[in-house]
């Protein structure tokens, strides 16, 4: 049987993951889309995933895009 696991970042399963906002959840799904990983690499991928560090680099992102780095007008 295997171990559950769970998001990192909200603390649902990783496993049908519910659409809840989750930025980690939406991430990964992206990393689906290209389809370059199998579902259990994936689960794996988010399941262990240091939300502390990728926080730490998003968060610039974010910043940026608040500051409206990102628009083009």
């Amino acid at each position: 049987m295997s171990k559950k696991r769970l998001c990192p970042n909200c603390a649902n399963p990783v496993a049908n993951h519910p659409h809840n906002g989750c930025v980690l959840n939406a991430l990964v799904h992206v990393v689906r889309d290209r389809g370059h990983h199998s579902e259990e690499r994936l689960r794996q991928l988010h399941a262990t995933c240091d939300v502390d560090a990728l926080w730490e680099r998003i968060g610039p992102i974010i910043d940026n895009l608040e500051d409206g780095e990102f628009s083009h007008d």
